[in-house]
């Protein structure tokens, strides 16, 4: 009986937590050095950087080793920005300043 009400509790906090996701504004980014680019630009670009960022991921818990590849988001931000990417103003993003 205590399962069923703890399944159902996180059910229903699960069910908030995705319509509030959905809620937020998505974040729309500009690039500064060429002004005609897009979102198709944009992706390629991304996929590019990500692509550059890959690093071995390694962890340890005693005997138990796990590796896998992850990507670095600080090296894929920085070379976003070398690429002139920017967070758009939100103005642009179509969000009213408060």
């Amino acid at each position: 009986m205590i399962h069923r009400y703890l399944l159902s509790r996180w059910w229903h906090l699960g069910v908030c937590l995705f319509v509030l996701s959905a809620c937020v504004a998505p974040l729309h980014y500009e690039n500064s050095s060429h002004s005609n680019y897009g979102a198709q630009e944009y992706g390629a670009d991304l996929a590019r950087c990500r692509h550059q960022s890959v690093t071995m991921v390694a962890s340890t818990q005693g005997y138990n080793v796990q590796s896998g590849v992850g990507v670095d988001e600080v090296k894929t931000n920085a070379c976003m920005a070398e690429q002139g990417w920017q967070q758009a103003p939100p103005s642009v993003s179509g969000i009213a300043p408060l």
